[in-house]
């Protein structure tokens, strides 16, 4: 089952670099989750992959590296490799990838890191990645 959610006046900026389409990665243990910010991602055009956990999602990161250019991930999962260490060990080996936390709890988040608290709604997810896709923009100028 797909679910598009337009939203008027969001035009999400990034590009692909290979296939024209960009594509994205969401973690989050929660299935349901993971299957709205695809759902708003996809309506987006932005081609999206999903984990269950931040172990999977560092194995997709490792296999199509450059390949992604933006990763979404819940900071509280089950295994010893959260959210926060999935995001500091991709921000160290792709640095240009954006990079959003999601979580119900705010004080687990890094400051360096944009977070969206849970819930969301889909206007959240848009805003979070142009802000932080343009700020990285402005960092590499």
């Amino acid at each position: 089952m797909s679910c598009l959610i337009p939203l008027a006046g969001f035009e999400v900026s990034l590009i692909g670099r290979f296939s024209g389409v960009p594509r994205g990665l969401v973690v989050d243990d929660e299935p349901a989750i993971r299957q709205f910010v695809k759902a708003v991602l996809h309506g987006q055009n932005i081609d999206t992959l999903e984990a269950a956990n931040a172990v999977q999602a560092l194995q997709i990161v490792q296999r199509l590296g450059d390949q992604l250019e933006g990763l979404i991930t819940d900071i509280c999962m089950p295994g010893d490799f959260d959210g926060v260490d999935l995001a500091y060990s991709v921000r160290n080996s792709l640095s240009a990838l954006t990079v959003i936390l999601i979580s119900g709890y705010l004080d687990k988040a890094p400051a360096c890191f944009r977070l969206i608290q849970k819930p969301f709604r889909p206007e959240a997810i848009l805003d979070a990645i142009n802000t932080t896709a343009r700020a990285q923009r402005n960092l590499a100028d």
